[in-house]
């Protein structure tokens, strides 16, 4: 039975901009994502049947319910 990972952090590997009234995701800099990202690149993460990952968005609620629609 593969195990799942859960990723408990502040901020979420995404940022949300508005652009022209349309949101965009794009990728978060900095040494957290960068870290969990180059972890999640290694083979031994195939183990995983999922992984999920919990944080703040970085931006405005509306930004970020926008991108559920």
């Amino acid at each position: 039975m593969k195990k799942r990972l859960f990723i408990v952090s502040n901020r979420l590997p995404v940022n949300v901009e508005n652009r022209d009234g349309e949101p965009v995701l794009k990728p978060s800099s900095g040494g957290l994502v960068s870290a969990i990202d180059s972890y999640l690149r290694q083979p031994s993460t195939q183990e995983f049947s999922s992984i999920t990952w919990v944080g703040m968005p970085g931006c405005e609620p509306s930004d970020w319910e926008a991108t559920a629609n």
